[in-house]
């Protein structure tokens, strides 16, 4: 269960769509097989959102994304469809955090701060940034194409 508040609203629009047939399992089956042509492969599990609190809370059923390769230090997404009469209304949240993004900042803020820091620090691997930015652009750019299109 993930807690409403460790969301936040993605770049990705909020698609309204005038389709019945739109599920969180298909979005699942497209979203899986389009980035297994890619050649990068996730796991993605069904889960809730939970809002509120302990009198007046709610939950909402999401699915999760995850790089399967680095399931706890990537930064995960989080969709949701919601029916509103004969619309679906889908959402992307990200949560969590990159450590390789985390180990960066840090890097660069001893860098700025000090000569030695700028010395001594070591930042993330520039071949694994660049991995990690790839795999955020092109599973965000598969989510935008399976509903836009």
């Amino acid at each position: 269960m993930i807690k409403n508040d460790f969301l936040q609203m993605s770049e990705i629009p909020v698609y309204q769509i005038q389709n019945d047939n739109v599920t969180l399992e298909a979005i699942k089956t497209l979203i899986t097989e389009k980035m297994g042509k890619k050649g990068l492969s996730v796991l993605i599990k069904n889960d809730e959102i939970k809002s509120g609190g302990l009198f007046n809370s709610s939950k909402t059923p999401c699915i999760v994304i995850y790089n399967s390769n680095h399931q706890k230090d990537y930064i995960k997404y989080c969709i949701t469809a919601q029916k509103q009469g004969v619309t679906t209304i889908v959402t992307t949240f990200t949560w969590g955090y990159s450590e390789l993004r985390a180990k960066e900042m840090v890097a660069q803020h001893k860098r700025e701060s000090s000569v030695l820091g700028n010395i001594f620090s070591k930042g993330a691997s520039k071949t694994q940034m660049i991995e990690e930015n790839f795999y955020y652009q092109t599973l965000e750019e598969i989510i935008i194409a399976v509903f836009s299109g």
